[in-house]
């Protein structure tokens, strides 16, 4: 969320993001997207999906670094708090 603040602050978008590709597309000739189209190799890749608590695990550890991250950006953070917010960042 920080990077996406900051790329739409400075006015520009994410090398690999969606809004990125689409002006290089635009940019390109039609033989190059040709060319760039022949060279792909895709490949179908299965994986399991996760269980419901694995998931629930996962989902509530970034919700606490979330956090966390969230008590860096506060102007009113003093030095004392923001060394023990980074080590419970490391911690984590």
């Amino acid at each position: 969320m920080r990077r996406r603040r900051d790329y739409e602050l400075e006015g520009r978008a994410a090398h690999d993001s969606l809004e990125a590709t689409f002006a290089t597309l635009d940019a390109a000739s039609p033989d190059e997207i040709a060319a760039a189209a022949a060279r792909l190799s895709l490949e179908l890749v299965l994986t399991a999906h996760p269980t419901e608590a694995a998931r629930r695990t996962v989902l509530a550890a970034h919700l606490r670094l979330a956090e966390l991250l969230d008590r860096l950006d506060d102007a009113r953070l003093t030095e004392r708090g923001r060394t023990e917010v980074e080590g419970r960042l490391a911690r984590r």
